[in-house]
């Protein structure tokens, strides 16, 4: 930016701050064309990206607003600069870069019996077994395909007949063996 040779506010400021830049050695471009839409911005604007990244749009914008926090305060000059991240690009960013598989090592599938489950995944945590549930109603299929996707290794699947046995379910997910058993044998099982 040494070839802008206009003496204006707007010059210096963007000079300043590619000095910051350069500094702090920060990657960036000068896009004369940038827009950001909004008409509360009173000074530099600007957009993030990833480095390296299959994502191209950009996961970040902001600026400089001075007069939008003073107009709440009573017209006070207050100067302020912001940024909003896109939560839906950063998980799409995210997904390719962490690891799915998690520590859960027991998820349970309620069949009408999410009460009862939320109690059996307490009884799960207090013997130090990880366990997680399904709240949400999901159906058996779906969970199933949770649990995979997750290399979750033991499912547990309550339903009303069971419990009024006394009993669980427990699939192991990588052999798909099945096990109709009291909780406590489970347990066992589990440790």
């Amino acid at each position: 930016i040494d070839e802008i040779k206009i003496n204006n506010e707007g010059a210096d400021e963007l000079k300043e701050l590619f000095s910051y830049l350069n500094k702090l050695n920060i990657d960036y471009i000068f896009d004369i064309s940038l827009a950001r839409g909004l008409s509360y911005y009173t000074g530099t604007i600007f957009e993030i990206f990833l480095k390296d990244s299959e994502i191209k749009s950009a996961t970040g914008g902001g600026g400089r607003y001075d007069n939008m926090i003073g107009n709440f305060l009573g017209n006070k000059d207050i100067p302020a600069v912001g940024i909003s991240f896109g939560l839906e690009v950063l998980s799409d960013a995210m997904k390719n870069k962490i690891d799915k598989k998690i520590t859960t090592q027991v998820f349970i599938i309620p069949i009408g019996t999410t009460d009862e489950c939320l109690n059996i995944a307490s009884e799960l945590r207090k013997e130090g077994i990880n366990t997680d549930l399904d709240i949400m109603g999901r159906s058996i299929s779906k969970n199933l395909n949770y649990a995979n996707a997750f290399s979750i290794p033991y499912v547990l699947i309550v339903g009303e007949d069971e419990l009024k046995e006394g009993k669980v379910k427990l699939k192991d997910m990588n052999s798909g063996e099945e096990k109709i058993d009291s909780l406590e044998n489970i347990k066992k099982l589990l440790r």
